[in-house]
């Protein structure tokens, strides 16, 4: 029996960063894509280097913790979701792997099972089969965690500088972000929305990921009339920074207006699918 790593590490990749992905979903959380995908090639990496001569070792289960260890570390950092994400992505994997199984009878293909590890033998083509079941699945369940772990969506409006634009919330329980000068809580808003409320300012906005006080006192230089606060934040994988936050004449959620609330920008696309534009909280 032949074993391909670049199919290994291509396989192992696509399904550690999927499963990574909806581990944050499923407890409200988000995570950079950049560190899911580091995670997940870190995963394929070491999946592969277990296929090589001399290395079977590294299949042990003290290493594999290891691995595991070190994947949730890269994707998440060290918070206290960090375990409770590790959790659920072990949940994800197996019931990953019963998929796999299952779809392996379906398609009668032979399965070996060598030193605790399962191979399948398949031609190509039922490999990318398989492969796409894989995928088709978990972007279903990503897709239910997304629409219910947040309570739904609602619709809005926003209104900057005489300009108002529609979009879409998701209700976002672990949205917790709130103005450390007023306690109130804040919307988050994805950078795209404010670069078409302020074309004149959109690529200064972009800057809010890398270095949110460069953009503000940019921004402060291009239109000094808007009124701007820095807002400390925690995410998965982020342990400190900061958001830039701009202050609306108006937000509006199901019909409900308020006047002159402080906005945060997020630096990244707040949805995978482009479904909505930003997250609320409880108390927005």
């Amino acid at each position: 029996m032949s074993v391909y790593l670049d199919v290994v590490f291509v396989l192992n990749g696509v399904v550690n960063y999927l499963l990574l992905n909806a581990s944050a979903r499923l407890v409200g959380s988000f995570a950079r894509r950049g560190r899911l995908i580091g995670a997940a090639v870190l995963g394929a990496a070491y999946a592969a280097l277990t296929f090589l001569p001399g290395c079977s070792f590294f299949g042990g289960v003290l290493w594999r913790i290891v691995a595991l260890a070190a994947m949730l570390t890269v994707a998440f950092g060290l918070s206290g979701r960090t375990v409770p994400m590790g959790g659920i992505f072990l949940a994800l994997s197996l019931a990953l792997s019963g998929l796999v199984l299952m779809l392996s009878g379906l398609l009668g293909a032979e399965v070996w099972l060598l030193e605790g590890r399962a191979f399948y033998a398949v031609d190509a083509a039922t490999l990318v089969l398989l492969a796409g079941a894989m995928y088709l699945g978990l972007w279903l369940l990503l897709q239910g965690s997304m629409a219910h772990a947040g309570g739904g969506t609602a619709a809005g409006t926003i209104e900057l500088r005489g300009r108002r634009e529609k979009l879409t919330l998701l209700r976002d329980s672990g949205n917790t972000l709130r103005d450390p000068f007023t306690g109130s809580a804040l919307p988050v808003v994805e950078w795209q929305v404010f670069a078409r409320l302020l074309p004149e300012a959109a690529g200064d906005l972009r800057l809010c990921g890398e270095d949110a006080a460069a953009a503000m006192e940019k921004l402060h230089k291009l239109l000094p009339d808007l009124s701007m606060r820095l807002i400390p934040y925690r995410a998965v994988g982020t342990q400190r920074a900061m958001l830039l936050a701009v202050r609306c004449e108006e937000f509006c959620v199901d019909g409900k207006t308020r006047r002159g609330i402080y906005v945060a920008i997020s630096p990244t696309t707040v949805s995978e699918n482009g479904t909505y534009e930003g997250l609320i909280g409880e108390g927005v």
